[in-house]
């Protein structure tokens, strides 16, 4: 499996080059000329990404973009908001029917199960739509490994808008199964992290966290079997305990849907002993 494993990384990264000399400049989105043998994506398509500014009130919590439907008034920037969304509600959320509501509700008397997330908070560059979810999309599931310098990037400015999140002792990614990894050829997670640490200089750890076992994909899951699907599904190893340990870790993945994995991931960090841990994605929805 090994040596397999390795022959088919080189023959990823070989076609990767040779689209690299034959396209050195061309937009992933819209493959128009970029005039820049670096930038992967134009800036014209850049510029159509919803990017989380600060001028965008999110919730304190999962970080998604708070809707004028969730009753709430927002008169200042997320980084000075402490405002949460209904499906976060102020102390946590409720699992009824596969939809998120509020703590308060008179549900609870009928014995819905409380489900707290394990991390602080998520944080998200951007939100997952149009050229992103494209983008994201490409870079996934067809072999557009050359992307992960972007989302990198993208992922630095955002850390610089949230200082909430700030000086982490540690950075990891959301791990993959060793046989998914096979099979897709690369971690999209990793690949990002990896990028994002050399960008910002912070301690990274690729194999902070594995996989206990392997889980079917996420995305044709509703939100109460994507929680089910991970739930236990992530372990930090004996050698990576002290990484742990009082620490302030920081997660990173490409998209945060219903955040079942980042809590997952979460979850096992704070069991093994972890300070905080907070998380850093590329888009939500």
């Amino acid at each position: 499996m090994g040596g397999i494993f390795i022959v088919s990384q080189i023959l990823r990264q070989s076609a990767a080059f040779a689209l690299d000399f034959v396209f050195p400049m061309t937009c992933a989105s819209c493959s128009e000329w970029t005039g820049d043998e670096g930038l992967r994506v134009c800036r014209e398509c850049s510029s159509k990404i919803k990017i989380l500014a600060e001028s965008v009130p999110i919730c304190s919590k999962c970080g998604k973009p708070i809707a004028l439907s969730d009753g709430l008034e927002y008169n200042s920037p997320h980084k000075n908001s402490s405002a949460v969304c209904l499906r976060c509600s102020v102390t946590g959320d409720i699992l009824y029917d596969n939809v998120f509501v509020p703590e308060e509700n008179s549900l609870r008397e009928k014995g819905v199960r409380y489900n707290a997330s394990a991390y602080c908070g998520v944080r998200a560059a951007a939100v997952y739509d149009g050229i992103l979810s494209e983008l994201i999309i490409k870079f996934k599931y067809q072999n557009a490994e050359r992307l992960a310098a972007f989302f990198a990037s993208l992922l630095f400015e955002a850390y610089g808008r949230y200082p909430e999140i700030s000086s982490p002792d540690v950075v990891a990614p959301v791990p993959l199964h060793p046989f998914r990894r096979f099979t897709r050829g690369y971690n999209q997670s990793d690949l990002i992290a990896r990028g994002f640490a050399r960008m910002s200089g912070l301690n990274y750890r690729e194999s902070l966290l594995r996989r206990a076992y392997s889980t079917p994909q996420q995305a044709k899951l509703s939100a109460a079997e994507r929680r089910k699907n991970v739930a236990g599904a992530f372990a930090v190893g004996r050698r990576s305990l002290d990484s742990v340990k009082g620490k302030k870790i920081l997660i990173i993945d490409d998209v945060m849907t219903t955040g079942s994995t980042l809590d997952a991931c979460a979850r096992a960090l704070m069991d093994a002993g972890a300070a905080e841990v907070f998380c850093l994605v590329v888009a939500t929805d």
